[in-house]
C-alpha cells in the first residue's frame, strides 16, 4: 500500500517501481495517478473503480495492457493519451461515455466496446495508427468529431443502425478505410462525410444488416452507377461477398460478366472472386444450354 497515495477512495498518486501494477481494493476514482509513469507495463483496476479522470495514464509509454472493471462508468478525456505500447483494450458496457481524446495516439490494434457504451467524444481514438477494424455496439448513439481521425490503417468500420449523430471528420485521414457498414445512414449523410464508396462496399458485403427499404433502394442504384469502381475495390481486397450480392440481385449477366467482373478479378489476382465468378458462369451456361435443349425438344 505504500506505493499508493489514496484519499477517501481517490487514488491520487502511484509512487511504486513500475512493472505490473494491481490497484488495491477500496479505490473508486483514479485521479491523474499514473501521469508520466513510464515504468509501468500493466495495470489491473479492481471492481469498485467507477471513474478514470482526465490524464490518469497520460504518456504511460510502456504500458502494454490495462484491465478495466465492470463497475467503471466514466473514462475521462486524455485518460490514456500517448500510451504507445497499449495494443488492445476492452471497454465494459457500464461505461456510457468515452471522453475526448481518451485514447489519442495509442498503439491499439484491437478495441472491444461492449453494449452499453453510448457516446464516443471528440477524437476518442484519434491517431491510433495500428487500429485496423472497429465495431460499435447498438447502444452507441453519438460519435464526436474526429473520433477516428488519422487511424491510417483502419480498414473496416461497423456502425449500428441506432447511431443518431456523427460529427465532422470522424474518419478523416483514414486512408485505408475500404468498408463502412452504416445501415442507419442515408446516401445523403454519407455524401456529406465523403464516404459514399466505403458505404456502398459496406452494403455489398453485409446486405442483411440493412433493413430500411429506402436506404436499400439507394444502394441498389449506386451499385450500378458506380459498378466499375465498386467492383475494382471488391476484387482488390478479394471480397467475394460483394460479388455474391451482385449475383443475388441479378446484376451479373452473360453480357457484362467478362468485362465488368471477371477481367478486373483476374487483373487483381483475386482468387476467391475468380473461383466464385467461374462457378457462376459454368452454372449459368449449363442452365442456358438446358433451356435451349428444352425449347428445341418442344419444337420437335
Amino acid at each position: 500500500m505504500k506505493d499508493f497515495i489514496i484519499e477517501n477512495g481517490v487514488l491520487r498518486n502511484y509512487a511504486g517501481p513500475g512493472g505490473a501494477v494491481t490497484v488495491p481494493q477500496g479505490v473508486s476514482v483514479l485521479a491523474d495517478s499514473f501521469f508520466l509513469c513510464r515504468g509501468v507495463t500493466s495495470v489491473v483496476l479492481p471492481e469498485g473503480v467507477t471513474v478514470i479522470e482526465p490524464a490518469a495514464f497520460y504518456l504511460c509509454e510502456n504500458m502494454i495492457s490495462v484491465t478495466l472493471p465492470e463497475s467503471l462508468t466514466e473514462i475521462g478525456k486524455t485518460a490514456f493519451l500517448g500510451c504507445y505500447s497499449l495494443c488492445e483494450v476492452t471497454i465494459p458496457g457500464s461505461v456510457e461515455v468515452i471522453g475526448a481524446r481518451a485514447f489519442l495516439r495509442c498503439g491499439l490494434r484491437t478495441v472491444r466496446i461492449a453494449p452499453g457504451v453510448k457516446v464516443l467524444e471528440t477524437g476518442a481514438f484519434r491517431n491510433c495508427d495500428d487500429l485496423t477494424e472497429i465495431r460499435l455496439p447498438d447502444s452507441v448513439i453519438s460519435i464526436g468529431p474526429g473520433a477516428f481521425h488519422g487511424c491510417t490503417k483502419l480498414y473496416r468500420a461497423v456502425l449500428p443502425a441506432t447511431l443518431k449523430k456523427m460529427g465532422n471528420g470522424v474518419f478523416l485521414g483514414c486512408e485505408e478505410l475500404r468498408e463502412l457498414v452504416a445501415p442507419g445512414f442515408s446516401m445523403e449523410t454519407l455524401r456529406e462525410h465523403k464516404l459514399i464508396l466505403q458505404g456502398a462496399i459496406g452494403y455489398l458485403c453485409n446486405p442483411d444488416a440493412y433493413t430500411d427499404p429506402k436506404i436499400v433502394e439507394e444502394y441498389g442504384k449506386i451499385m450500378m452507377t458506380q459498378r466499375r469502381r465498386l467492383v475494382s475495390c471488391l476484387v482488390q481486397s478479394d471480397r467475394v461477398e460483394g460479388l455474391q450480392t451482385y449475383a443475388k440481385l441479378r446484376k451479373i449477366n452473360l453480357r457484362n460478366f467478362e468485362r465488368d467482373f471477371l477481367q478486373p478479378a483476374m487483373e487483381a489476382g483475386a482468387t476467391a472472386c475468380i473461383a466464385f465468378l467461374m462457378n457462376w458462369k459454368n452454372t449459368h451456361i449449363s442452365t442456358r444450354s438446358a433451356a435451349k435443349k428444352r425449347a428445341q425438344d418442344w419444337k420437335l
